[in-house]
C-alpha cells in the first residue's frame, strides 16, 4: 500500500510538472498568434492557426509560418 501511494504521488508530481510546461507553451503560442495576426498583419486562417498555436505553442506557429512562406499550406 505504501509503495502504491508513493508511486501515485510521484506520478502526480510528474504529471503536474508536464502539464504546467504544456500550459505555458500553449499560452505563449496564443500570444504569438495574436501578435502575428493583429500587430504584424500576417493573414493565417483563423481556426486552424488558432488550434495549432494552442496545442503546439511556438513550434506550431513556426511551422505554420514556414509552410505559408513556402506556399505549401494556407
Amino acid at each position: 500500500v505504501l509503495v502504491a501511494g508513493i508511486a501515485l504521488i510521484a506520478g502526480t508530481v510528474l504529471l503536474v510538472g508536464y502539464l504546467k510546461n504544456l500550459l505555458a507553451n500553449s499560452v505563449i503560442g496564443l500570444v504569438a498568434w495574436a501578435v502575428l495576426h493583429y500587430l504584424l498583419g500576417v493573414q493565417l486562417p483563423f481556426w486552424p492557426s488558432l488550434v495549432v498555436s494552442a496545442i503546439f505553442g511556438l513550434a506550431g506557429i513556426g511551422v505554420l509560418l514556414v509552410l505559408r512562406f513556402l506556399g505549401i499550406a494556407f
